[in-house]
């Protein structure tokens, strides 16, 4: 269901602006959960002894492109704030900006490749997870400098 809303509506937004990296960057965010989601399904029908499901294979396409998408825009542009490649820049107080955006964009990349290549998936995954978790941390402490009225850290709206 997720997936078939992601492709009636985000999809049609990304195709009338195809050069807006952060319109893609949504699509592939939005259908990543689907992509969760058909895992899980995926995973109960196989459980059941119906067999190996497809919803597992086209759910691990859609999460290997995501994650390789997202590999190539934190290469492109190593500053943003890890995980999801946003507007958000990482605070200027977080030291080896530079080495922390191309090393996301390192394991991003090898980890979309090997799910796409059904290559160690779960070693990837994991690797994925670690990757999410790290910068959702990132996301809190630049989010707490603001909250605390820091304007050295202040988002210019």
């Amino acid at each position: 269901m997720m997936l078939l809303f992601v492709v009636t509506l985000d999809t049609r937004g990304a195709l009338a602006h195809p050069r807006d990296r952060f319109v893609w960057t949504y699509v592939l965010r939005e259908s990543s959960f689907a992509g969760g989601g058909s895992v899980l399904a995926g995973n109960a029908l196989r459980e059941q002894g119906r067999g190996q499901s497809a919803l597992i294979t086209v759910a691990r396409l859609i999460i290997a492109i995501a994650a390789i998408f997202y590999g190539i825009e934190h290469s492109l542009h190593p500053t943003g704030v890890p995980g999801v490649p946003l507007e958000k820049m990482m605070p200027a107080w977080i030291p080896a900006q530079m080495l922390i955006g191309y090393l996301t964009g390192a394991i991003l990349l090898i980890a979309g490749v090997r799910i796409l290549l059904a290559k160690k998936t779960r070693l990837a995954a994991t690797y994925l997870g670690i990757l999410d978790s790290a910068a959702g941390l990132v996301h809190l402490w630049s989010d707490s400098d603001r909250f605390a009225g820091r304007p050295e850290h202040r988002h210019q709206d």
